[in-house]
């Protein structure tokens, strides 16, 4: 569901541990249900995923979108080199609820979406942050930081099999 709006969606992949899924157009008989998705999808504007290394132990600004609606800022660290996941210490509680809310940089790219918050009270500032580039399947990292690359590769081997 996004912005009122309800639609069919397909898991392309989970990845059980940093707690990312991934949805696409569904793989249904119904080709209505595809259109549903795709016309969503034209009324969003992509954010670029960030797949920067940071230095290690420097507090860096981030941006937390909760299931509110409201956004929260707060600091992340990257404790150790090529970090699957960041933590993040928000500026006011964070709710449980906020799992799957994304987490920008100041500069509005996406680090990856909130894991775990909330803590035996359901609220905390401390967060975790799998980051999507070093969690989520490669084939569809490389599909979102690069959308045309498949049919860049289809084109070049239509050339290939027409000489």
């Amino acid at each position: 569901m996004g912005r009122g709006r309800r639609f069919k969606a397909d898991v392309y992949a989970v990845e059980p541990i940093a707690d990312i899924a991934v949805l696409g157009v569904p793989d249904t008989q119904t080709f209505e249900d595809a259109m549903d998705f795709q016309g969503y999808l034209e009324t969003v504007a992509p954010v670029p995923i960030c797949t920067k290394d940071f230095p290690l132990q420097k507090p860096f600004p981030v941006h937390i979108r909760t299931h509110t609606g409201h956004w929260v800022c707060g600091l992340a660290q990257q404790c150790q080199i090529n970090a699957s996941v960041l933590v993040v210490e928000a500026e006011e509680d964070i709710r449980g609820g906020t799992s799957g809310g994304p987490v920008v940089t100041r500069n509005g790219h996406l680090l990856g979406v909130v894991s775990a918050a909330g803590g035996s009270q359901g609220s905390s500032r401390e967060v975790t942050l799998p980051r999507l580039h070093l969690t989520a399947p490669a084939f569809l990292v490389r599909l979102m930081l690069d959308p045309e690359w498949e049919v860049r590769r289809i084109r070049k081997m239509l050339r290939k099999t027409a000489l």
